[in-house]
């Protein structure tokens, strides 16, 4: 019956085929050249980020054309970081607000996540900036960045003044294998100002 049906629609069948032929040929160059534009950006990126004085304005042109792209993630990160570090907290919020970007790298999803935190530290909105550390302390793959975020979180405890939940956590920290001794070093004297806090 289906042969039949081809034979009977021969031309319509061959116009269907065609389409789609077209179709998936269009669809095919399109995505070769988005790649191609995201693999240009990348090399705009890292030609800028070796600078003395990366371009602002061409970050954010990045950032504009590829927020769903690697290179835009990149440079979200670095105008973030730019923003941070000249307290610029209009921008910031602009950039946190305006955009929805996607990191496919691990590593960089937590830094974001850590970077709200410090800022949401900087502004006392300390239950806030701790949700943003948990999800940077529950990405898989960050081990050696684990104990980091949890010192940021044990700081908020002692701002908040919860000293038992800042020693419970300053002593699972300190019995984890995997810190270092400048890190423990922090850790000590974290531990000595809340036992003197607690006299």
């Amino acid at each position: 019956l289906f042969v039949n049906y081809i034979a009977d629609n021969k031309k319509r069948f061959a116009l269907i085929i065609t389409m789609t032929c077209i179709v998936i040929s269009g669809y095919s160059i399109y995505s070769i050249n988005i790649q191609k534009k995201s693999n240009k950006a990348m090399e705009s990126i890292f030609k800028e980020l070796n600078k003395v004085e990366p371009s602002i304005a061409k970050l954010q042109n990045i950032v504009d054309k590829f927020e769903d792209k690697p290179a835009g993630a990149i440079a979200y990160m670095h105008l973030i970081y730019d923003s941070y570090n000249s307290n610029n907290s209009n921008k910031i919020n602009r950039l946190i607000n305006d955009y929805l970007v996607v990191f496919n790298d691990p590593l960089m999803e937590a830094s974001f996540f850590e970077t709200r935190a410090n800022i949401l530290m900087n502004n006392e909105n300390y239950n806030k900036a701790i949700q943003f550390l948990d999800q940077a302390i529950n990405i898989d793959g960050l081990d050696a960045f684990y104990i980091r975020f949890n010192i940021a979180k044990a700081w908020i405890y002692i701002q908040k003044e919860q000293y038992t939940k800042a020693t419970q956590l300053l002593n699972d920290i300190n019995n984890n294998d995997k810190i270092t001794n400048l890190e423990r070093s922090k850790v000590n004297q974290m531990i000595a100002y809340v036992s003197n806090m607690n006299q």
